[in-house]
């Protein structure tokens, strides 16, 4: 549920986003199919099954009248989200100008904007870029490595997020009882297995450059997710009982209520009662006890 919950925030804000700006989904259909696969089937399987830990055994049993989504938890949500949407922002809108492209074949499209003299590399063309409006050029380049680093991306924040959403209350060892986890383990390995085989030999099927990515383009991306173990230690000694409130369905005490249990105990009595006295003859006149009584009964 922790790991779903910024899930959800997160695509919102994309997919209302950058699809209102574009016109156009950033992750096509196929990678948003793999990208569910993570979020969904493979998250459930690698944080639902992990075995209990002897502190959570010895835990005492949750108070029913606790929040669904405590103030730790809000804070790291809604933290890991804004980072999420940030990186995401940053790479549609900047991602021409900052992430780079290696001459590596002499078919590489290269952004030549901002190069210095004597520099080997430039800058990655956008997928939405002029060239790849022609159908020729983008069976002969593939797809952009622009959006393949956008998509690398996306998978990489979500696979270290993974490894935050195992503990929620502040834990400083986020890494503690995953030896016992196998099914985590072997969940994040065919989650980073299949992402380089589908990045790597993907191309226009799952719309990834035909080349895949360079080394330091790998590094980039990987460099994106593991900021988010940085801001989980920042985000600890955020004081969330000032910035971040509960959520969820407080259940409340029946007993404490304005006619709760007692009145209905009371009522379902003087339905028996009734039931009672009008099967004696002229019963049906006599007088109920009040209230009072019936409380006796």
């Amino acid at each position: 549920f922790f790991f779903q919950a910024e899930d959800g925030i997160r695509d919102f804000c994309l997919s209302r986003g950058l699809g209102d700006v574009y016109k156009r989904q950033v992750l096509t259909a196929v990678q948003l199919l793999w990208v569910n696969l993570i979020m969904d089937s493979f998250g459930s399987l690698a944080l639902a099954t992990e075995p209990p830990s002897e502190k959570l055994l010895n835990r005492k049993p949750q108070n029913k009248d606790d929040y669904i989504l405590t103030k730790k938890m809000i804070k790291h949500i809604v933290g890991q989200a804004l980072y999420q949407i940030a990186v995401m922002m940053l790479l549609v809108f900047a991602g021409t100008s900052i992430l780079p492209e290696y001459k590596t074949s002499e078919d590489v499209l290269i952004n030549q904007v901002g190069i210095e003299d004597g520099q080997e590399y430039g800058y990655v063309v956008s997928g939405w870029d002029k060239y790849y409006k022609e159908k020729d050029l983008l069976e002969k380049h593939g797809p952009s490595r622009h959006f393949t680093m956008i998509f690398t991306s996306f998978v990489c924040l979500q696979v270290v997020n993974f490894f935050n959403c195992r503990k929620i209350f502040d834990e400083v060892n986020i890494f503690q009882g995953i030896k016992e986890s196998s099914l985590f383990q072997l969940m994040i390995a065919f989650i980073v297995f299949f992402q380089v085989i589908i990045v790597t030999f993907g191309n226009l099927p799952i719309n990834c450059h035909r080349d895949g990515l360079t080394f330091n383009q790998w590094m980039i991306c990987i460099g994106f997710g593991l900021i988010s173990f940085i801001l989980r230690f920042i985000y600890r000694v955020v004081p969330e009982e000032k910035f971040c409130p509960a959520a969820g369905n407080k259940m409340t005490d029946p007993l404490k209520e304005k006619g709760g249990i007692m009145s209905i105990k009371r009522s379902s009595n003087e339905q028996k009662l009734v039931k009672k006295y009008s099967s004696i003859p002229g019963g049906g006149q006599q007088r109920l006890p009040s209230h009072s009584k019936l409380g006796n009964h």
